[in-house]
């Protein structure tokens, strides 16, 4: 897995400004909505969902991609599968 934290190349495809990032660290609501809906769910040791969604609704040739929140519904960080 690769993971990414901070403005990168995805939120870019979703039509989200690295300016408009900035100013709204509370973003995933536009990115939950622009992605769809999630195929698997799970709660890390600390308490925090992941979210998987696979197919990859955004890099088609990587297998899933996953956003990892905090305790606030805020995205952590985010990353991609590239194979299983």
């Amino acid at each position: 897995m690769v993971l990414v934290f901070g403005y990168s190349d995805l939120y870019e495809k979703l039509g989200i400004g690295q300016e408009e990032f900035k100013k709204n660290p509370k973003i995933s609501r536009k990115v939950f909505s622009s992605l769809g809906s999630y195929s698997d769910l799970w709660i890390g040791g600390n308490g925090n969902p992941t979210y998987r969604f696979s197919p990859n609704p955004v890099y088609s040739n990587w297998k899933s991609l996953v956003i990892h929140t905090d305790g606030y519904g805020n995205i952590a960080s985010h990353g991609i599968i590239l194979w299983e």
